[in-house]
């Protein structure tokens, strides 16, 4: 048998699923061809990575650059097949549901969230973690490692993907299966982000991997995954919880709980199924640590931290803030007891005073 190199292993798998057939949209189908596909390519960038390693004792011809181009492929192939995949399942637990409500279903979008949150925290993410960290201590870290926008931005982006999906399919507010696998591998990785955040010139970023994927402009983060962090974040701190099982992530310092929290509470407010944790978030903001305020803006260097405190995001979350005020009190006056009230669990009045 011939056996593949690493690139072209990963090749052959992008071209498995780029150039597939229409009959793949069959769930079944296209779950087990996620699983395979995501592993194969996790397995390319281990392969690959230790061949690297062994040709540098050899003092091999190495090709950087497609190391470089198999980790963003790598990214970019779990990140369509994610998507679509969940897609899918939606799709067809909706309709499931419709026709055949109360029966219980193997494949719920949470399912396919945990499994697809397990491979890239346990496979891919090591694996390409690996890949770079190997690139860098050869002095080949050229536009990778910027924390903002590189290549290393989306790795850990990725990350904040996987929660925000998981947000979509159980808006409870509950930790999860994602949300734990994703803290684990965010805990595990903080001497790599150390790392490439000392790699090269001084870059913007927060001093620990946790708060840098809390700063608010971030182009490769998903801003709902962002904001479950934040709250989740925010009220492992606050209201401590007995599970010792439980890996919550570390808490924030007194002055970075507003800096790394209140922007988030703005993509809260504005999503309808997360409008609640909104008002929560804030309600612990303001009301549950009373020694919490704002600095001044010109007290930090970082322009995302500066944005933080700036009037912009307040103007903009206490534009919402009347909005809902507005709506929720016309729902007040003509539907008592409508299903948005009871759902988002706060009066007009009661979201008036957070906005005061």
């Amino acid at each position: 048998d011939t056996i593949l190199a690493p690139h072209e292993l990963l090749t052959t798998v992008k071209d498995s699923y780029y150039c597939r057939d229409d009959d793949e949209r069959d769930l079944p189908t296209f779950d087990s061809m996620f699983i395979l596909r995501s592993l194969l390519s996790a397995h390319a960038i281990q392969s690959v990575e230790s061949r690297t390693r062994l040709s540098l004792q050899h003092s091999e011809t190495i090709r950087w650059r497609r190391l470089k181009s198999m980790v963003e492929d790598t990214i970019a192939l779990f990140q369509r097949m994610l998507f679509e995949g969940f897609e899918i399942v939606n799709d067809s637990f909706e309709n499931d549901t419709q026709s055949q409500p109360g029966k219980d279903y193997p494949t719920k979008p949470t399912y396919f969230i945990s499994i697809a949150s397990w491979i890239y925290t346990k496979q891919i993410f090591p694996a390409c973690e690996a890949l770079v960290s190997m690139l860098l201590e050869e002095d080949h870290g050229d536009g990778i490692v910027n924390l903002k926008d590189g290549l290393v931005a989306k790795v850990f982006g990725m990350l904040t993907t996987l929660v925000a999906l998981e947000c979509r399919s159980t808006p409870s507010g509950d930790l999860n299966n994602t949300d734990r696998l994703v803290f684990a591998a965010i805990t595990a990785s903080e001497q790599f982000f150390s790392y490439v955040r000392s790699y090269g010139e001084p870059q913007e970023s927060g001093p620990s991997l946790e708060e840098d994927l809390l700063l608010y402009d971030r182009p490769q983060c998903n801003k709902l995954g962002q904001a479950a962090l934040a709250f989740f974040k925010l009220r492992s701190q606050l209201y401590p919880s007995n599970d010792a099982a439980i890996l919550f992530p570390s808490p924030l310092s007194a002055e970075h709980r507003w800096t790394l929290s209140f922007p988030h509470v703005i993509t809260l407010l504005a999503d309808d199924s997360h409008v609640k944790f909104g008002f929560d978030m804030l309600q612990m903001l303001v009301n549950g640590t009373h020694f919490i305020q704002p600095a001044q803006s010109d007290t930090y260097s970082n322009s995302a931290l500066q944005r933080a405190h700036s009037s912009e995001l307040l103007a903009q979350t206490l534009h919402t803030l009347l909005s809902l005020v507005l709506r929720i009190s016309a729902l007040e006056a003509t539907m008592p007891n409508s299903s948005y009230s009871s759902v988002v669990k706060y009066s007009s009045l009661q979201v008036m005073s957070l906005a005061q």
